[in-house]
């Protein structure tokens, strides 16, 4: 669930918690299972298209033995039929 603040217009910033599972471990012991991170983004919104970029940085260590987190890109473009 993301907060969605509208600045100006069309444009808006996106904040808010993450939380992801691994689901293909494949018996690897010392990574972990769970991350809980924050998202943060921009969004315009522009009448029928949508344009959105984010970036989620997770909390938890990726694996036991190292002090290594999670970082993740994403961009969406969206298009709406009504």
């Amino acid at each position: 669930i993301l907060l969605d603040v509208t600045l100006v217009g069309p444009v808006a910033i996106l904040l808010g918690p993450s939380v992801a599972f691994n689901a293909a471990n494949n018996g690897i012991s010392s990574i972990n299972n769970s991350d809980i991170g924050l998202v943060a983004g921009a969004q315009l919104n522009l009448d029928r298209i949508l344009l959105s970029g984010r970036y989620e940085i997770g909390l938890t260590n990726v694996t036991n033995n190292q002090s290594i987190q999670n970082g993740t890109f994403t961009f969406m473009v969206g298009f709406s039929f009504i």
